[in-house]
């Protein structure tokens, strides 16, 4: 392979990986049957180099504090919060709430998302599931879980006779997620980000009146319960929470935190945690009856 053929393979593949992250699903304009007919610019050589590989983006531990950058917001945090708030004031409903998410310009990362990751199932549920942060799979389909993490999922709700969709909208769980945009190459959210979709979450919950609150994962449950504790350390510990961020919430709210269906993959010990915590949720809900 000559040294002009393996430039260009590697400015091609540093672009590719940069859209694929960026939320990009559709590369070739219609009809072209030459890749250089895209941009009708000569082909990359010796003394036309490629340009300079994009930067590797270095994802956080699960459990690392997040970013007190706000430089990406166009709004500081604290006028981000008080925007939320503002944008809340007459919402009275779920669907409502879902039209001011969409709306609210505050957050950038919503221009780079596909779809807004909003909820599933029935609002009317017991059990309320909530995700952490949209990763590609939820991010096409608008849903809270999707891919292998909701086929873990599903496996789980149905052994205690739990559905997470039924064709009626009446299944048995409602399904939402603590940010609503995924973020661009897969980054770690900023503390503006994390502040503002705590907001607009305890307000859909607040909404939903669940039962109980499932939270999966490190970012969702340190979030909602303002805590540093790891993980391996919350999950199984029945918790109760009163939202301090909406006065209008009156009741408390009994969480159960657990792993995300994304880190039993590989791992006997964290599937046989994660089971015990869905069979304690069981026993709960039929004491809640």
């Amino acid at each position: 392979m000559s040294d002009a053929i393996a430039i260009e393979q590697a400015a091609l593949i540093s672009a590719l990986e940069f859209h694929i992250d960026s939320g990009v699903r559709d590369f070739c304009a219609d009809g072209a049957e030459d890749m250089y007919q895209w941009g009708n610019q000569a082909p990359l050589s010796i003394n036309n180099p490629a340009p300079r590989p994009l930067p590797q983006i270095e994802i956080p531990a699960a459990d690392a504090s997040f970013d007190d950058e706000d430089s990406a917001a166009p709004l500081g945090k604290s006028e981000l919060i008080a925007a939320a708030h503002k944008a809340l004031e007459n919402v009275d409903s779920i669907a409502a709430l879902k039209t001011v998410i969409s709306k609210f310009d505050g957050l950038s990362i919503q221009k780079t998302a596909s779809n807004i990751v909003f909820a599933e199932g029935n609002p009317d549920a017991p059990l309320m599931i909530i995700n952490e942060i949209p990763q590609n799979d939820e991010d096409i389909s608008g849903q809270p879980f999707a891919g292998s993490a909701r086929q873990i999922l599903d496996y789980a709700l149905q052994g205690i006779g739990l559905e997470s969709q039924a064709s009626d909208n009446k299944g048995s769980v409602y399904m939402s997620s603590l940010l609503n945009w995924r973020l661009p190459g897969n980054r770690s959210p900023q503390a503006s980000e994390i502040a503002v979709s705590r907001i607009f979450l305890e307000k859909h919950i607040a909404l939903a009146q669940p039962k109980i609150v499932l939270l999966l994962g490190n970012t969702a449950c340190k979030t909602m319960l303002e805590c540093k504790t790891n993980i391996n350390k919350l999950r199984g510990n029945w918790q109760t929470l009163k939202f301090a961020n909406d006065p209008d919430t009156a009741d408390d709210y009994l969480i159960m935190p657990s792993f995300h269906p994304s880190a039993l993959a590989g791992s006997a010990k964290n599937k046989k945690l994660f089971w015990q915590d869905i069979l304690a949720i069981k026993s709960k809900l039929n004491t809640l009856k």
